[in-house]
């Protein structure tokens, strides 16, 4: 623990947002950080006063409708924003401009903007959004289904809708459990997306059916893995691409390996409300942050399960939005955010040093390749012997080795003792000292020899 991260917090912002906070989001060129709310704001924060006093607040936005979900423009200066009635919007940072939909801007001037050349209404609560690596792809969770959007064009007011993609018609409960019992929802919800190989395949985790994974090119469904527990809600894709962390409404995270189409291990965390739960993954993937519905977040090891440390908010505080940015192999800032109704709402900013001894380099993903990720009973994997104990081990083998051997000269020579007379007894004593002598020195040269190459 000496060694690893050191967590201390940085600034507690007070009255953000009236309501619970929805999402976090630090933008890509990690100058500002988005959050949004039940109260119909979002709020933009400039990210170079997280080592300041007082963050600084660049522009307060209210659309009058709950915001459910953000997503940062590859430009650092505008913000896709979805809401409860399934209106979609691009927000301009700097510029104060909308492109997509309309609503109002709250600044000091208190100026109102309109633009409703291009009104984008999907029909129901936008639940996530998602941009494709390039940015040209925007990925939009409705319901029960996600639309996919080309946005190329967006700055300019136009999109074109490439695909949508309806969720398969499964049976959701099941076999052998009531209506009664399992309460199950009327629809299977999209709970997360997550776009992969640079924007080519995208990932979906539903309510109720898992993790399926759809190309992007010619729109058919590549692989879907069953989810190990019932749920699935929120989920956090790991930097290699290789790794899925889901909240399982339940117990805590499951973690799926998406190369082997398997669960892995669950993370576990008391759910004392059956609300779904985010999560981020940090440092390079080598670490993950855990929302919480009783006021601790969990930071745990990403391999090995092991809690790292807790960062500590009011008790029972609902924390559902959470988001990282690293800026250095160095140093990581972490967000979060309450989302408790019964009291004022806040958004606590976190500073992860990292000692340079103890950062792994392994670039922006973890060399999931040579490790084996399945664990039985909550286990670490397989360990395997090192080099350095393997030597350790073999150290001992010249010396039971040669008791063995002094012990059979000694058998030998006792038996023909008694049989000669003294000068050959003088005689086989010195032959049988040389030899023993002579063998022993050998065998232990050639052990190290062996050792040390």
């Amino acid at each position: 623990m000496d060694d690893g991260p050191r967590y201390t917090i940085c600034k507690t912002l007070q009255s953000v947002h009236s309501d619970p906070v929805n999402a976090l989001k630090f933008s890509p060129d990690r100058q500002y950080l988005a959050s949004c709310s039940d109260d119909g704001t979002v709020v933009v924060l400039d990210y170079q006063g997280l080592n300041s006093i007082a963050p600084r607040v660049v522009q307060k936005y209210s659309l009058g409708v709950a915001v459910s979900a953000i997503i940062w423009h590859p430009d650092s200066q505008h913000l896709f924003i979805g809401l409860v009635n399934g209106s979609l919007h691009l927000l301009g940072v700097v510029s104060i401009r909308i492109f997509l939909g309309t609503g109002i801007m709250l600044s000091h001037a208190q100026t109102t903007i309109h633009d409703s050349a291009l009104d984008v209404y999907l029909g129901s609560e936008i639940a996530c959004l998602s941009l494709s690596k390039a940015g040209d792809l925007l990925a939009v969770g409705v319901g029960d289904h996600v639309k996919v959007l080309n946005i190329v064009r967006c700055l300019e007011g136009s999109y074109t809708e490439v695909v949508a993609i309806e969720a398969p018609d499964i049976q959701t409960m099941r076999q052998g459990e009531s209506d009664e019992k399992a309460e199950r929802p009327k629809v299977n919800e999209v709970r997360s997306l997550h776009f992969t190989a640079g924007g080519s395949r995208l990932l979906v985790t539903y309510l109720t059916l898992g993790i399926r994974c759809w190309n992007c090119t010619d729109h058919h469904e590549e692989f879907c893995i069953q989810p190990h527990s019932f749920y699935t809600g929120y989920s956090a894709i790991h930097p290699s691409e290789m790794l899925l962390a889901c909240s399982n409404l339940r117990d805590g995270f499951d973690l799926y390996d998406l190369q082997a189409k398997a669960y892995v291990r669950t993370y576990t965390a008391v759910i004392q409300d059956n609300i779904a739960l985010p999560a981020v993954f940090m440092n390079g993937g080598t670490a993950i942050a855990l929302g919480t519905s009783k006021g601790t977040v969990r930071i745990v090891n990403t391999l090995t399960g092991e809690e790292v440390d807790i960062l500590d908010h009011p008790a029972f505080d609902h924390v559902q939005a959470l988001d990282s940015v690293e800026v250095s192999n160095e140093l990581t800032f972490l967000a979060t955010a309450s989302a408790t109704k019964r009291a004022p709402n806040y958004i606590k900013l976190w500073r992860i040093s990292t000692p340079s001894s103890t950062v792994p380099n392994v670039g922006p993903s973890l060399p999931l390749r040579s490790i084996d990720l399945r664990t039985k009973k909550g286990g670490r994997g397989r360990q395997t012997k090192t080099r350095q104990e393997k030597a350790e081990r073999g150290f001992e083998r010249p010396y039971i080795l040669g008791f063995v051997i002094t012990l059979a000269f000694g058998v030998v020579l006792m038996a023909v003792y008694n049989l000669l007379n003294s000068t050959d007894r003088s005689r086989i004593l010195s032959w049988c000292c040389t030899r023993h002598s002579l063998l022993i020195s050998r065998l232990g040269l050639s052990h190290w020899a062996t050792a040390d190459a």
